[in-house]
């Protein structure tokens, strides 16, 4: 449409045929935008069209427009407003255009559409003094609560970021400038949360004599932070000590529990949005260590075990919050061991394995990542980083945080030539704002880049290129020019790979450099590690393997040695690996595959670290190797197939089971799933599997219904969990029949075949015990409840759970709960009962004195102390909660939540109560033990503390006993507290 065409508040649709995809919706929202205002306010109108056929994806910012026209308050004004001034109306489309992220605040908070009016004047570059008094501000309210107050930092940050993005997609800020304008606000929202949760803190125990600061690393340690990084973040405190207000607290204490308030409420979700991701986990230890150490025991820790990559990450540490004086004196410290003088040895080579390890973790096929590819930002980052550690030593002013002033200065000292440095940073500077353009779309994290589409239009049009073939092509370029200089710089030191490895394989007997060699990863018997690496090699008699499939091994053999090495037990490992691959028919194609496959090599390594269980699959069935393989992309992205899905493949419950518990115990190992998830799925494979067996005897409209009981019934199912269930049915129906397929079904999961046996299941909490008919009627088991069952009966109802059969048995069921446990609530004498229980447990199955330090379950202050504690509760508060959680992590955090709980209390018991169904876990993956006790064995409780995260098995052992300790104290109180009413 041309700039003089006149409107009278109905534009034809031939003028939108060609622009909008959808030339009928467009005309929609035009009328929609211009509906009930007079001509003189319309004048927008032809502006608006010629701006929004400037850019891709019109129909949408054409929507953006609309409702942003619904959300002002006064419609004709701001239209007027648009007519008399038509910059507004290209400011509005190129921001709209540029981020539907920026795009949603400026709809959301209307009114900062006038920092579009004159955007120089509005949107001044960010100043850290007077945001710093802003959000001073907002922190020293008091008569607001905390949570407003946060509330209102994610409200000014909503409001700074699009300053900046206006600067930036408007103004044509630099991109330096930009990356330390985003980073700025981070370092003062940390400031802030930091000073409002020290304040609360100091309140609730006393303020600590020593200081605290916040270390920023990665991309906000460089001032390189992008709109939607994470943010990684380290704390120190200066000594420790002890606060004497009202009771003692460690400053160790204060100031972890500081750390954690404040990395959940940076990434708390609230209406008013999110402040930040945040990441903690290139602290000392990783997640197993604390949040936060005083200065003098990370001094201790870098300099007994700092590892390379850590000199690498603490190139990029500075203070964004606290006190800059003690962030400055941990940091001058550690200048030796970050830029030390001399190194023994090159680290150029680890830090190039480092990199070629990111790349096979994070590249997926037919994928463009702009951050981890081959040539890609991590490739520049690598190139500076390692120049800036193997000189910085000796040249104090390579020692920058920042990547571009670290090129800048490598290129000034004459560390890379005047070509290179141009390479690297123009490579640089496209890439990131290649990741702007990506990131700033949706405010998510991404580095993908699309290959077609409106994603690619969008990519070409907001960096200023013609078109897809010229961006492809600029993009070609850089990543093989920054590639070759990366490998020329690292590749020289790669090229020393292992001829002695190679030549152990040749050997017919393992020579003594051989056997040092191997001693060197980890091997404390390397004559079984060499048996086992010349079968995977060689095969086996009489099935030799062929010259290829020799080669491929020694090609897959560099990738696979520092993987078997850092396993709790290389031995154990090497010789259940041996077991999983050695079977394969085609070994040269398995070990190809896991040569391009980093993710197959590590899955495999971990399965094999476990017990025989995670290989006699792949042993007894080699093809499931494939099909492992086939579903690890989506095993590690998290997903979980319903089993329903893979019933074609299985031909037997019993294969099903297995290989969900090799997806289970793999997502467990990577950290993606947390415990209570992989409770919770290993009880929907339960559900799924005694669902398909009950469906072979009883039909949909059989009145019987199977109950789940204990951890079936709470959805928290181990590994080595049995399956307890009751069995109710309709009142007048045929008892003795339903008796009689009950016992079938029972014996159909029981049964032991070929494949293994599907579960041990158990019925003996029905009415009347063990010897008491298999199947009652719902009548006759309220009956029962209401007037011969001890308290444990009825308490056992927490955790009852429809498992299979007919819905409105299952409504009943649920009635009876409600009836019988939680509207008489928990009484004095059920807690005397409930303590009665525990030492006749106790008495019985904790076993002989001498075994009790060893026992965790039933043990006083073992896991059924957790759960009677959390139960007697939840039975005392439960009746008014419109949702009853069964899980007995979940019902601790609604206790929590309804102040039923302290948060001591509440984080310690759910702490502990990880730890003990970790031992559990641990116990079977590990030795196929279906046991409450640790092994009494040497070895294995050493191994055991390993996989603890322990170092020593004397600490495994005093660990259980604190925990256990812990635990009966806090159930002694509860217990306490509700017998006396």
């Amino acid at each position: 449409m041309n700039s003089n065409q006149k409107l009278d508040g109905q534009t034809p649709i031939t003028l939108l045929v060609g622009v909008f995809e959808r030339p009928e919706t467009a005309e929609g929202l035009l009328r929609a935008i211009t509906d009930g205002l007079p001509p003189t306010h319309l004048r927008f109108v032809p502006r608006l069209l010629e701006e929004t056929a400037r850019y891709p994806m019109p129909d949408d910012l054409l929507l953006r427009f609309e409702r942003l026209t619904r959300s002002v308050i006064n419609k004709p004004s701001f239209c007027r407003m648009l007519s008399d001034f038509p910059p507004m109306v290209a400011r509005l489309a190129r921001l709209f255009a540029s981020s539907p992220f920026l795009g949603e605040i400026l709809i959301r908070d209307f009114q900062f559409t006038y920092f579009l009016i004159s955007p120089e004047q509005s949107c001044p570059p960010i100043e850290r003094e007077p945001l710093r008094k802003e959000f001073h501000g907002i922190v020293s309210l008091r008569d607001t609560t905390v949570n407003r107050r946060f509330d209102l930092l994610r409200m000014v940050r909503r409001r700074e970021l699009l300053k900046i993005g206006i600067r930036d997609y408007i103004l044509g800020e630099p991109l330096h400038v930009i990356t330390r304008s985003v980073s700025v606000l981070a370092d003062e929202i940390v400031e802030a949360v930091y000073r409002l949760q020290y304040h609360v803190l100091c309140e609730r125990y006393g303020e600590p004599d020593t200081s605290f600061t916040v270390l920023a690393l990665g991309k906000l340690g460089g001032e390189e932070l992008n709109y939607s990084s994470d943010i990684d973040l380290m704390f120190v405190y200066g000594e420790e000590g002890t606060i004497e207000h009202d009771g003692r607290r460690t400053y160790h204490e204060f100031f972890n529990e500081l750390a954690g308030l404040i990395l959940s409420t940076l990434s708390a979700q609230t209406r008013e949005g999110i402040l930040y991701r945040t990441d903690a986990r290139l602290r000392p230890d990783g997640d197993s260590g604390p949040l936060a150490r005083s200065l003098a025991s990370y001094l201790h820790y870098y300099e007994s075990r700092g590892q390379l990559w850590e000199r690498q990450m603490l190139i990029k540490a500075r203070v964004a919050a606290g006190d800059p004086s003690l962030g400055k004196a941990l940091l001058d410290q550690l200048t030796s061991f970050v830029y030390p003088r001399t190194f023994f040895e090159s680290p150029l080579r680890e830090i190039a394995r480092m990199k070629w390890r990111i790349e096979e973790e994070k590249t997926r096929p037919g994928a463009l990542n702009v951050k981890t590819d081959r040539g890609g930002i991590r490739d520049i980052e690598f190139v500076t980083q390692a120049l800036q550690l193997v000189n910085g030593g000796t040249c104090p002013e390579l020692r920058t945080p920042t990547t571009l002033m670290g090129l800048e200065r490598l290129h000034r000292h004459g560390f890379l030539t005047t070509q290179e440095y141009d390479t690297l940073c123009q490579a640089y500077v496209f890439y990131r704002r290649v990741e702007h353009v990506l990131q700033i779309e949706a405010d998510r994290q991404t580095h993908s880049i699309p290959r077609s589409g409106s994603g690619v239009r969008r990519l070409v049009f907001l960096l200023d290129l013609s078109s897809a073939e010229e961006f492809f092509s600029k993009l070609d370029r850089s990543i093989e020019k920054v590639r070759q200089l990366f490998d020329s710089i690292f590749q020289p030191a790669e090229q020393q790979s292992s001829p002695t490895v190679e030549g152990i394989l040749m050997a017919n007997s393992l020579s003594d450099k051989g056997t040092q060699l191997l001693e060197g990863l980890g091997f404390a018997v390397p004559q079984n590690a060499y048996r086992a690496l010349r079968s995977l090699c060689y095969g086996q008699f009489p099935h030799l393997h062929r010259n290829t499939e020799q080669e491929a091994f020694r090609e897959v053999l560099p990738f696979l040695l520092p993987l078997i090495s850092v396993t709790h037990d290389p031995d154990h490992t090497i010789v259940n690996l041996q077991r999983c691959l050695g079977g394969h028919p085609f070994p040269e194609a398995l070990y190809k595959l896991m040569v391009f496959s980093q993710l197959l090599r590590e899955s495999l390594v971990l399965l094999a670290s476990y017990s025989n269980a995670m290989t006699n699959l792949f042993c007894e069935k080699p093809s499931y190797l494939d099909f492992l393989n086939s579903h690890l992309v989506r095993f590690r992205s998290g997903d979980a197939p319903l089993p329903s899905e893979e019933r074609g493949l299985h031909s037997h419950l019993c294969h099903l089971k297995q290989m969900e518990f090799v997806r289970l115990a793999l997502q467990d190992a990577w950290g993606i799933k947390p415990a209570e998830a992989v409770e919770r799925e290993l009880t929907r494979l339960a559900d799924f599997v005694v669902r398909e067996v009950f469906a072979r005897f009883f039909r949909d409209e059989d009145p019987v219904l199977l109950v789940g009981m204990g951890k079936l019934g709470g959805e928290e199912l181990s590994y080595r969990s049995d399956l307890d269930v009751i069995f109710l049915c309709e009142d007048g129906s045929d008892v003795d029949r339903w008796i009689a397929l009950a016992k079938q079904f029972m014996a159909d999961v029981v049964q032991v075949t070929p494949h293994g046996r599907l579960y041990e299941i158990d019925a003996r909490l029905r009415p009347e015990g063990p010897q008491a008919p298999l199947v009652v009627t719902v009548s006759r088991y309220r009956e029962y409840l209401s007037s011969r069952a001890m308290f444990w009966e009825r308490q056992a109802l927490v955790k009852a759970r429809p498992v299979a059969g007919r819905d409105d048995l299952a409504r009943r069921l649920m009635a009876i709960g409600d009836e019988m446990l939680y509207e008489p609530g928990l009484r004095p004498s059920d807690a005397e009962a409930i303590v009665e229980m525990r030492e006749r447990q106790i008495a019985e199955k904790a076993g002989r004195p001498g075994d009790v330090l060893h026992e965790f379950k039933y043990a006083r202050g073992g896991l059924v102390e957790i759960e009677y504690a959390v139960q007697a509760l939840q039975i005392r508060h439960g009746r008014d909660w419109p949702q009853r959680p069964r899980q007995t992590l979940a019902s601790l955090n609604k206790l929590l939540d309804r102040g039923h709980l302290d948060h001591s209390q509440a984080n310690t018991l759910r702490s502990n109560y990880l730890f003990l169904r970790m031992l559990e876990k641990h116990l079977f993956l590990l030795f196929e033990r279906r046991s409450n006790r640790l092994p009494d064995d040497e070895k294995q409780l050493a191994f055991l503390a390993k996989f603890c995260k322990l170092k020593t098995k004397a600490d495994l052992v005093d660990t259980l006993a604190a925990v256990k300790e812990q635990n009966h104290a806090i159930f002694s109180s509860i217990i306490r507290t509700l017998r006396h009413g």
